[in-house]
This record gives C-alpha cells, structure tokens and sequence, in this order.
C-alpha cells in the first residue's frame, strides 16, 4: 500500500510504506507497517504501479542543476520489500519533454507577473 498526502506542495516530502496485512498470518487484525521510505522531496508522481511484487514508481524530479522549484528530470524507482527493509533501485528517464506535458491540461494564468 502506498501512503501520500492528498495534496503535495513545495517542500512537501512524500512518504511511502509498504504494509503487510498481519492478519492472514493471525498475529494481527490490521495492516502492520513492515517498512517505510523517503520517495523525496518535490518528487512529483506520474506513474504508480504494482508489477512482480515491486513498487514501480515514475516522477519528475530535481537534477543536480535544476532550481527547486523547477525539476527537469525523469526518473523510475523501483522498490523491493526484503524482509523489513524497502530496497531502492534508480533508473534514469532522460528530460522531461513536451509529450510529457501533454499528458496534463495547462492554463496560462499570468505572463511576466500579469494576469
């Protein structure tokens, strides 16, 4: 199970946690956190998945030149539950380009500090 806040923010550091349902095993009657994990901060999801067991995670996020508010770069995090800890494993994506800003609807709300 993922765990994020509803909304994230500049500065906003995400967390994410792996829960095991201890039920089955009969020691509890809720889901028990196992492990948890700094995704990072400003780390802007846009795909989450499930896939053999692993947390596939991919995001925007900061390159070691980008300001913080800007990040440029794409990145895939994979996480592997073994035992108590969450493994992380970094695959870098390239740029962020201009189909990937398609994916979202944009407004233009001010140009050089006017509306």
């Amino acid at each position: 199970m993922l765990l994020l806040p509803a909304v994230a923010t500049a500065g906003t550091a995400l967390p994410d946690a792996a829960l095991r349902n201890m039920a089955y095993q009969g020691v509890l009657e809720q889901p028990a956190n196992v492990a948890t994990t700094l995704l990072g901060d400003r780390f802007q999801i846009m795909r989450f998945a499930v896939e053999k067991g692993r947390v596939v995670v991919e995001a925007v996020v900061a390159g070691p030149d980008d300001p913080m508010c800007c990040p440029t770069q794409k990145l895939r995090r994979t996480l592997v539950l073994d035992g108590t800890s969450l493994t992380a494993r970094d695959e870098p994506l390239g740029s962020v380009s201009l189909a990937d800003l398609g994916r979202s609807s944009w407004r233009l709300t001010r140009i050089d500090g006017a509306p």
